[in-house]
């Protein structure tokens, strides 16, 4: 059966009347609370210093695992008394009693992060449909591109007129990406004394160390059984463009093997690339569509002639990779991809031996791990910006456990410092939702540092750390 792509005029459904439901009791909830990551979440929010200002609830479909997930964590030394830890059973199941429990669950917390993927398979969109409706914030882990056009059709206006803020792919994937080409967007638009950066060339070079995410493998799982005209639809750089919106220029697009001219960078194909080169895009046609209908807002618009492209380097921290290994490695994976998703038997080998979802690294490999980033834009005027972000954790989960709270906190303890845009509300990109705010809430942590340099300042930069 063909696939029908989803459109708002074809819900059935009757909202439910936020009216009738009372100010949130809680500031975060986190649903999916039994996972490996959870429990990193948990921990970070537990010792957070501004713990005194947020409270949080756990949820999740089993009630036996989320009661032993309370004993747990009041045995360990958690803060409170076990009793007063909130913990709330709930499925996501599609009938008038499943809606009308998960409404009263999101009604109780301004924010709801959500870890119960693979999204697709776990009918997620309940979540999102129940954020939409009621105005409260929703943030998630998804690198499902084609779920995420699917919650755009269906909850982008919505959620616009009840100022819901949702934003999906808040881990490593995508805010190190989105973030970074809006930090060297804001550099050429100051350089130029303008709102518009004029970028031609954007591009990121991703350095890191870390264990395999099951929770990705998981996605990808679900992604080679989803209905592929549904993939399909969320293919491409311009996947998460509104349909019908004007496209700019086109990127150059996937290939085993990625340069730069004016940085000494070898890049080999990324896997997550397509995912995140998707979310920036989207950061790129909502900025621009803001920009040209209220020219006067204090928003940075990347140009009309923006392309964007990233690749993962293979090299010892701080090295930007070897053309050779760069080369190799790239056809590896991109033959060994397209292996796999072409046929069955590789793919039961390989998701028979790959990470399982709810597993996670070691205590070496979580908090040896690192991230490196580096993005260089150039402007039509030649100017050239290079914007770095460093981590220090496994980027997968230690980290991404830091960018999910801090996502979530935006929402909440910052949401004054949003921009008029973002507290628009609506399904948008970690950049358009938290701009600034994210980039200085990960820079108060100890994991992270993100900054922005001219080219020149960057070559110096470098320089003196080699004659260290």
């Amino acid at each position: 059966m063909k696939f029908v792509p989803p459109l708002t005029t074809s819900i059935t459904y009757t909202p439910m009347d936020g009216s009738s439901f009372s100010e949130p009791k809680h500031t975060v909830l986190i649903y999916g609370a039994t996972s490996y990551t959870a429990r990193l979440l948990i921990d970070y929010l537990s010792d957070h210093p501004e713990r005194k200002q947020f409270t949080f609830a756990l949820a999740g479909r089993n009630p036996d695992k989320l009661k032993k997930l309370v004993q747990e964590l009041h045995r360990d030394g958690e803060d409170g008394d076990e009793d007063s830890t909130k913990w709330i059973a709930c499925s996501l199941e599609e009938t008038e009693e499943g809606r009308k429990r998960v409404a009263e669950m999101v009604a109780d917390a301004a924010v709801v992060i959500n870890l119960a993927g693979p999204y697709s398979k776990h009918n997620a969109e309940m979540l999102v449909r129940a954020c939409a409706e009621l105005g409260r914030h929703y943030v998630d882990l998804t690198g499902e591109t084609f779920w995420i056009k699917e919650m755009i059709e269906k909850y982008d206006y919505l959620a616009s007129k009840t100022h819901a803020i949702i934003v999906p792919s808040c881990g490593f994937d995508s805010i190190p990406s989105d973030i970074l080409a809006y930090k060297s967007a804001q550099h050429l638009a100051k350089i130029g004394k303008s709102s518009d950066a004029h970028i031609e060339l954007s591009q990121t070079f991703f350095n890191a160390k870390g264990g395999v995410s099951g929770g990705t493998i998981a996605s990808f799982k679900a992604l080679s059984e989803t209905d592929p005209y549904r993939v399909k639809r969320g293919m491409g750089e311009y996947a998460l463009v509104t349909t019908g919106a004007s496209r700019g220029v086109s990127s150059i697009g996937i290939r085993p093997y990625y340069t730069n001219p004016f940085i000494p960078a070898h890049g080999s194909f990324f896997v997550m690339g397509p995912v995140n080169s998707a979310v920036v895009r989207r950061s790129w046609a909502l900025f621009r569509a803001q920009q040209r209908m209220a020219p006067d807002a204090k928003t940075v618009s990347y140009g009309d002639d923006f392309t964007y492209s990233e690749s993962q380097v293979f090299d010892k921290r701080g090295g930007l990779g070897s053309r050779l290994v760069a080369w190799v490695v790239g056809l590896l994976l991109t033959i060994g991809l397209a292996a796999i998703m072409k046929s069955r038997i590789l793919r039961a080998v390989f998701f028979r031996i790959a990470p399982q979802p709810g597993s996670g690294p070691d205590e070496k490999t979580l908090h040896g791990g690192w991230l490196e980033g580096t993005n260089v834009s150039k402007s039509s005027s030649q100017h050239v910006v290079v914007s770095t972000i460093t981590g220090q954790g496994d980027p997968g989960y230690w980290l991404t456990s830091r960018m999910l709270v801090e996502s979530a906190l935006a929402l909440t303890l910052s949401h004054d410092r949003l921009s008029p845009m973002a507290k628009q509300g609506g399904v948008l990109t970690p950049a358009v939702a938290f701009g600034d705010v994210i980039i200085d809430r990960l820079n108060a942590t100890k994991e992270f540092e993100i900054k922005s340099m001219t080219l020149d300042e960057w070559r110096k930069n470098r320089e003196s750390k080699k004659n260290v």
